[in-house]
């Protein structure tokens, strides 16, 4: 776990001078709200203001007490992907333009990259240097008596003139110096008169950069067949819509102005690490929001690609982040700050923070990311609520009174045999249409599903609950949730046998010889503070027994159903 110090040696912004700061990890992720600095800070370690400003910011950057300067340092933002350059037709043409821009970097600073016009060309400029001094010495180099013609011609062709920006697009640049390589080959192993092998080169970037979109589940490729023409790549790379099968659909090409701001970000992370960066030559990256477009597939895509470019080769990864999708799918090593604003008055404005904080953050998205990975199972998933949906919709409209939904068919058994002792409640039950959902769950479902049907909704819809099931009554629109009021006074304290004495239940058992329910007491019919649950396999041979046996008075409970639908239609001006 490295220890990154931060130390500011002027005011910059909200940051005072003086400023000390001690991050540890391999993978740092900082959140806080608007405001509280996190681009701020991101600013102080690449001691630079902004990524493309040439404004210095004095800061003393040490990872394990060795200091690090700006060139060690890399820096991207989700404003970096919203315009990402198209892939290039590289050729000739192509190595041209690069060493004019060499040229002209050692025409005005002598190639030197601490110059701040060259701040983000080291690279490109030690690699033209050291050529130069090779061919003709550090005297004709640092006295400028290297002519045009001199330069150009000693440069070679290879040579690529680029931001030290990694995520730089230089694909096209890359893809025609691979396909050069080959045709020397090609032509090296035809003067030998032997034929040519290609495992004698490194794999190709384009089958690089498939086998990793395949890894990640991208449904696009390059083609595999790039090489020179005419003096330049034979055409200019695109990224190919696949077809089932696995091969590119030449006529569905897509440009990177095609892909979605988060595509377009994973895309950039993909072409860097064609770069081989390592640890020897950068320290630590930066990422400023950089995952403010992210799904949570992308976010998984992110922290691979992440842990396997950059992290495994020993750089400090450091994200700042709004996205609670971000913080919650971290991979076990990462270490998490939160930052607080200035005009908070506490003893410090970055404050480690333990996973464990984050528990519930995680399930969550961690279970909405399974559900939608598994594309084949969310397909079936949705289109099953679309069934649902398409019900509840004809339902309501062929709907012409009240609907009363219970849990189950026993309920509505019950229901209808009240009414026949009772034929003053007989009005209540024939204003409502009766039906049962099968369980709390689906009565659960419909309400948590109101918002999509609420505009359907003609005539009143009641889901009455049993009384066990702890819901509190609430109303959306025209849909009542109720609860059936528990009766404390009788044993059952589940089900809408709650409304029955136990004398009732008593009589039942020895009637039929046979147990009905569960006690907490076995075989013990004591009347005080005991618990009965209705065995489910008797649930039913309960119902048929009470409707041919039972009196008049053992239904006098259910007169709280009944006050519950009455209620509702008498405030509801059908």
């Amino acid at each position: 776990m490295k220890n990154l110090s931060i130390e500011l040696n002027q005011d910059y912004r909200s940051f005072k001078n003086e400023l000390k700061v001690s991050l540890n990890g391999d993978l740092v992720v900082l959140s806080g709200i608007n405001g509280s600095g996190k681009s701020q800070l991101i600013d102080v370690i690449s001691q630079r203001e902004r990524r493309d400003d040439k404004k210095a910011i004095s800061a003393t950057i040490k990872i394990d007490d060795i200091q690090i300067n700006r060139n060690n340092i890399l820096r991207r933002s989700f404003k970096d992907n919203v315009n990402v350059p198209e892939l290039t037709h590289a050729g000739t043409g192509s190595i041209t333009s690069h060493k004019n821009h060499a040229w002209n970097a050692y025409r005005q600073y002598r190639l030197d990259f601490n110059n701040t016009y060259l701040w983000d060309y080291k690279e490109s400029s030690e690699w033209a240097k050291k050529v130069l001094i090779k061919e003709y010495g550090d005297q004709k180099f640092n006295n400028s008596q290297i002519t045009e013609i001199e330069f150009k011609d000693t440069i070679p062709p290879n040579f690529v003139w680029k931001s030290d920006d990694i995520f730089t697009n230089f694909i096209g640049e890359l893809f025609f110096n691979y396909a050069v390589d080959v045709y020397d080959a090609q032509a090296e192993a035809g003067r030998d008169n032997k034929k040519f092998d290609p495992t004698t080169l490194p794999i190709s970037p384009w089958k690089q950069l498939n086998d990793l979109f395949f890894e990640l589940g991208f449904e696009y490729r390059f083609k595999d067949d790039y090489f020179v023409k005419s003096f330049q790549i034979n055409e200019q790379p695109n990224l190919y819509q696949i077809k089932s099968d696995g091969n590119v659909d030449e006529s569905e090409s897509r440009k990177l102005s095609d892909l979605s701001d988060g595509e377009k970000a994973i895309i950039s992370l993909s072409f860097a690490s064609l770069s081989g960066v390592k640890h020897e030559d950068r320290k630590i990256l930066l990422l400023d929001e950089f995952d403010a477009n992210f799904n949570p597939s992308l976010t998984k895509v992110f922290y691979k690609i992440l842990n396997r470019y950059f992290i495994s080769q020993g750089i400090l990864v450091i994200i700042a982040t709004h996205s609670p999708t971000t913080i919650s799918l971290a991979p076990d090593n990462t270490s998490f700050y939160e930052m607080f604003k200035q005009s908070v008055k506490l003893s410090a404005r970055i404050l480690p923070v333990q996973k464990d904080d984050y528990t519930e953050l995680q399930i969550a998205n961690k279970t909405f990311y399974a559900r939608i990975s598994d594309q084949a199972s969310r397909i079936i998933e949705l289109e099953k609520q679309k069934i649902e949906f398409d019900t509840r919709v004809g339902e309501l409209q062929k709907q012409t009174k009240t609907l009363l939904f219970v849990e189950g068919e026993i309920d509505i058994q019950y229901l209808n045999k009240s009414i026949k002792f009772y034929p003053e409640w007989k009005q209540a039950l024939d204003n409502v249409e009766i039906k049962e959902k099968n369980g709390k769950g689906n009565l659960s479902k419909y309400w948590k599903g109101r918002l999509q049907i609420k505009e359907f909704l003609k005539y009143p819809v009641i889901l009455l609950f049993d009384c066990d099931t702890n819901q509190i009554d609430d109303q959306d629109s025209l849909i009542y949730k109720r609860c059936i009021p528990i009766q404390n006074m009788n044993s059952i304290k589940d089900g809408i046998e709650n409304l029955f004495y136990d004398d009732l239940i008593i009589k039942a058992e020895k009637s039929r010889n046979k147990k009905c329910v569960k006690k907490s007491i076995p075989d013990a019919d004591k009347e005080d503070k005991q618990e009965w649950r209705v065995i489910d396999d008797e649930k039913k041979n309960l119902a048929d027994w009470i409707c041919a046996n039972a009196e008049k008075n053992d239904f006098t409970d259910f007169k709280v159903i009944f006050d519950i639908i009455n209620q509702i239609n008498q405030n509801v001006t059908l």
